[in-house]
């Protein structure tokens, strides 16, 4: 079962011509999402920093600068956050910074690419909606990482499932929980009785990851809620590089 949606492709459209017409004044293009902070694996350590000055030096001088790619190349490393329960208890909406990142691991195939301007700027490729690779492009992989803040407060991903359900046009602003359930679950081609346990959520689609989240919410939060912050955060880092980051950010545009 597929299902397209016309804002999107225009939505993906529009991203591809930004991408085209800033390809001839830049090297690299890369999409990067409000919960993501472009950082630098440091090999020696297997961290990520968000200090990339080092892995730039020279490349304006260094035709054979690793950075200089004959195609498109991607994203190689991922740090993902872990959620906790007791900052979510105090804020729900509290800021990435305050939330422990599991282990540095390589990124996988279909993350994030690292666009070539050049093949942007002749038209050559194009840009998807979340900058994916979908699992191609294993040469040249950069030393480029992602901090990825996504999993953070349960309701937040609530919020942002809903969201997306909604722009895909699954479900409409106006439909309450039940009516919102029963066109989801129509989508999985199940009933709407007992969920959790009776559905098998076999059906693909365009973020059906989200609209499975989004129903087990529905149909079984605390088990949900459970399942969700059911994570050993005590071996989970904080990243130095980004605390200071947000802190300065806070000092200075905070209202």
């Amino acid at each position: 079962m597929l299902f397209s949606d016309a804002n999107l492709n225009q939505l993906e459209s529009i991203m591809t011509k930004i991408g085209k017409d800033i390809g001839g004044s830049s090297d690299l293009i890369m999409k990067v999402d409000t919960d993501e902070f472009l950082a630098v694996h440091d090999e020696s350590t297997n961290t990520l920093t968000t200090s990339i000055s080092d892995y730039l030096s020279g490349f304006a001088k260094n035709q054979k600068h690793p950075l200089h790619l004959a195609h498109n190349s991607r994203v190689g490393y991922i740090q993902r956050s872990m959620s906790l329960e007791e900052v979510c208890k105090k804020n729900i909406y509290s800021t990435p910074e305050k939330f422990p990142l599991d282990e540095v691991t390589s990124a996988p195939g279909l993350f994030k690419m690292v666009y070539n301007s050049k093949l942007m700027a002749t038209g050559a490729t194009t840009i998807d909606l979340g900058g994916h690779t979908f699992g191609q492009l294993d040469r040249d992989v950069t030393r480029f990482g992602f901090l990825h803040y996504h999993k953070r407060c349960v309701e937040i991903e609530v919020e942002n499932c809903r969201r997306v359900l909604e722009r895909h046009d699954y479900i409409s602003p106006s439909d309450t929980d039940q009516e919102a359930k029963v066109k989801l679950a129509n989508m999985f081609d199940c009933g709407t009785s007992d969920m959790c346990n009776t559905c098998g959520f076999t059906n693909f689609f365009g973020s059906f990851h989200k609209a499975i989240f989004y129903l087990r919410w529905l149909d079984c939060p605390e088990k949900t809620k459970e399942e969700y912050y059911d994570e050993d955060v005590s071996k989970g880092q904080y990243n130095s590089d980004v605390i200071s980051a947000m802190q300065l950010s806070h000092e200075r545009f905070d209202l």
